[in-house]
């Protein structure tokens, strides 16, 4: 799914906080489908917290689920699937730019056009 409008949502430019941005382009875009529409109006597993993280967050994810899905690759079990995920984070310079996440075989990001169709990794808050 598209990222999100080309409009510009300098709320949502924040790299750690992807609930404030995805809050953020909300507001000003409305009503979906694109990512970050999708994500804040997801209910999984009975919750319906959802946000589409930021830049940051989707690091931190990477680098907590890259051992886990290793060993789950070996086994056959579930992992998150390799790919390109859309962030929270938009492109400063540009409106018509987000930041995306590669889940692929080393973490790494990119800039792409809101636009594309890529993957959306829905993520809540939970105290443990």
């Amino acid at each position: 799914m598209p990222a999100y409008f080309f409009s510009s949502v300098p709320a949502a430019e924040g790299f750690v906080f992807g609930e404030a941005n995805t809050a953020a382009i909300t507001l000003q875009a409305g009503v979906g489908p694109y990512a970050a529409y999708d994500c804040e109006n997801s209910v999984l597993g009975g919750y319906s917290d959802w946000y589409l993280p930021s830049l940051w967050e989707l690091n931190m994810i990477y680098n907590s689920l890259v051992p886990i899905n290793r060993s789950r690759i070996a086994s056959g079990l579930f992992q998150i699937p390799l790919g390109l995920y859309w962030s929270s984070t938009q492109y400063s310079i540009s409106s018509q730019y987000a930041f995306t996440a590669d889940f692929t075989y080393t973490y790494s990001y990119g800039i792409y056009s809101k636009n594309l169709t890529l993957s959306c990794l829905p993520v809540r808050i939970t105290s443990i």
